[in-house]
């Protein structure tokens, strides 16, 4: 099925392009579709390239700071992560949290989820005490706002949980609901 579908995406990019604008909203979604469909196949730099133009495209039609845009930058940030470039991954999230925080407030569940990705990027780039303070921080706005039982607070708690340095007494971690 992914076969399919990539196939599918690779012959109507062509066909849109040349009769939409490069900021047209279903040509951008369609390149969304075929970046995560290579990111599925592990074609990991082209999937980063159509992402790419997926932030510009957003970027020109709808502002720096849509949510649109900024879901665009934090998958960017995603496969930057993935693909080992960790400074352009952090720089990315950070794009994204700011722009969410500044647009969404601090509680709004994809605030949280960008907070969560940058906590993500701060622990394998070895800040663990940062990343700790992140996904920290994340945890208890899930748990603020969505509460302990929540699907979306467990992910924040995984990543708290993995972020935690060995050094850490015990008594400072947050009871698991």
């Amino acid at each position: 099925m992914l076969n399919t579908r990539l196939s599918v995406l690779t012959r109507v990019v062509p066909r849109r392009t040349a009769h939409t604008s490069a900021v047209d909203a279903c040509m951008l979604k369609t390149l969304s579709n075929m970046a995560i469909s290579m990111r599925d196949r592990g074609q990991l730099e082209q999937s980063q390239s159509l992402f790419r133009q997926v932030v510009d495209g957003r970027r020109e039609a709808n502002g720096p700071s849509h949510p649109e845009t900024l879901y665009a930058i934090g998958c960017l940030a995603a496969l930057s992560k993935m693909r080992g470039h960790y400074s352009e991954a952090e720089d990315l999230a950070r794009q994204a949290l700011d722009g969410a925080r500044q647009l969404l407030g601090d509680y709004h569940p994809d605030t949280l989820e960008l907070q969560t990705g940058l906590a993500d990027v701060l622990k394998d780039r070895g800040k663990l005490a940062e990343a700790e303070k992140v996904a920290r921080e994340a945890v208890e706005r899930s748990q603020c706002s969505l509460g302990t039982g929540h699907p979306d607070t467990l992910l924040p708690l995984s990543n708290l949980g993995q972020a935690c340095s060995p050094s850490l007494p015990q008594d400072n971690m947050l009871p698991i609901p």
